[in-house]
């Protein structure tokens, strides 16, 4: 599919004599999920064709589940500019693909679109990100990225682009309702608050265009991704930019997308994410150096749970959006976490490496739980063998007890181990450092 627009000279008569100014095109270069086809026909349809159908056979009784699911694709556009000498336009090619992800909706927006045919609405939705496709693997990009003729900034569209930027790492395009000069949406804020526009705009917010997103993070996730994509950076985690009213639905997004509904769009083999046995991995534990260790573990033990590995920044939305109860649920602490998966698995091999920073991590938590805990499973390795013991079997090779033990009683840190310099692991943690009265029933030596 292409548009062209052309210049007609002041003294042009004939469209023979037109210039082409621009030129847009769009193919698909291929499809995550295959395009609908008519619930009517056997032929594949346009988005926009398949939901006019049901809407005008008043398919409403029909249960909605039963219609089938939009699509997501991956589609190259160029765009084509000439006419210099006549307009004093630059001329450029420019050439990007980008992923974009149709949804309708299913619940409110679908319900006004049918029962108010008169207004001619449809719900739906879509998404769209520039990718760049290399050796069959696809890497999102960021608008800022891109070529000349693109937006350098995510925009709202209702079909064609408004003036209306938004800090999300997508554009978004819907069936809006607009203002007679295009400039922007019906709200709550300037318009009549029980209009059928404004409440139109923001239940198509809340339900196709929160459907459409979801589609997008699953089939990009279910795609031939590359390793080194960024997946989260395309969650919505900002606001729209001056225009709080017509787009708050972040908080709606993460309630009812992720809290009231189960969605499968996270990084893991198991993707549906809020399954019952499925937890969070706590922030802190997830920022570590040794988070990959920690899934690998639970893996190997199959642990009751499936960890999700999610940023900060993320859960700080689901908060944001009054999630926290949800989130505090789903959560495994860091105490739980070395109790459960951790300490009693400790002598595994896969711990090999980060042993150091596992226990240095918890030293430094200074959690008087954990520091209990960690007397109570042997996670010190010790001269000379680097058998593990408990810190309160320990004893500090500098500290005034030293003299009583020798390195076959394998007490003293291993000499190549970070902890063997670590000053917390002799300040009241149970090893033995100053304190001669901790063993009353041994001698000097």
């Amino acid at each position: 599919m292409s548009v062209e627009l052309y210049f007609l000279p002041d003294d042009g008569r004939s469209p023979v004599e037109s210039k082409l100014v621009l030129r847009a095109e769009r193919n698909m270069k291929q499809t995550i999920e295959m395009p609908i086809k008519s619930r009517f026909e056997e032929n594949v349809t346009t988005v926009l064709q398949s939901l006019s159908i049901v809407k005008l056979q008043n398919q409403s009784t029909i249960n909605q589940k039963s219609f089938p699911l939009l699509f997501s694709a991956i589609f190259n556009i160029s765009i084509l500019s000439s006419a210099e000498d006549e307009l004093g336009i630059k001329e450029y090619s420019s050439n990007t693909e980008w992923m974009i992800t149709w949804e309708r909706g299913t619940s409110s927006s679908w319900n006004m679109s049918i029962n108010k045919s008169e207004k001619g609405v449809l719900a739906v939705a879509s998404i769209a990100c520039p990718v760049e496709v290399v050796d069959g693997y696809i890497r999102t990009m960021n608008f800022d990225s891109l070529p000349v003729g693109f937006y350098k900034t995510s925009h709202v569209f209702c079909f064609l682009p408004l003036p209306l930027e938004t800090n999300l790492p997508v554009h978004i395009n819907g069936y809006f309702a607009v203002t007679a000069d295009r400039q922007r949406l019906f709200s709550d804020t300037t318009d009549d608050k029980s209009s059928f526009e404004s409440i139109w705009n923001k239940e198509l917010m809340q339900d196709a265009v929160c459907n459409a997103y979801v589609k997008f993070l699953e089939d990009l996730q279910n795609s031939k991704i590359s390793p080194t994509e960024a997946y989260f950076e395309r969650w919505p985690t900002e606001i729209i930019k001056n225009s709080k009213d017509n787009f708050g639905f972040f908080k709606e997004w993460y309630i009812i997308t992720f809290v009231e509904v189960n969605v499968e769009c996270l990084e893991q083999e198991v993707r549906d994410v809020f399954h019952l046995m499925n937890v969070f991995l706590h922030p802190d534990i997830a920022e570590s150096n040794f988070c990959d260790v920690v899934l690998e573990a639970c893996k190997k033990i199959h642990w009751q749970d499936i960890l999700v590995k999610i940023p900060r920044s993320i859960l700080r939305c689901f908060i944001n959006a009054e999630c926290e109860s949800f989130i505090s649920q789903k959560m495994i602490s860091v105490y739980h976490l070395y109790k459960q998966v951790i300490l009693p698995n400790f002598v595994d091999t896969i711990w090999d490496g980060k042993r150091d920073d596992v226990i240095i991590f918890a030293l430094n938590s200074s959690d008087d739980d954990i520091f209990s805990l960690l007397n109570k499973y042997p996670c010190i390795p010790t001269e000379p063998h680097g058998k593990l013991k408990c810190p309160n079997e320990i004893v500090d090779r500098n500290g005034l007890v030293s003299c009583l033990f020798d390195i076959d009683d394998e007490r003293f840190v291993f000499p190549s181990s970070a902890l063997n310099t670590f000053d917390k692991l002799f300040q009241n943690k149970g090893t033995r450092s100053n304190n001669r009265h901790a063993y009353p029933s041994l001698s000097y030596r």
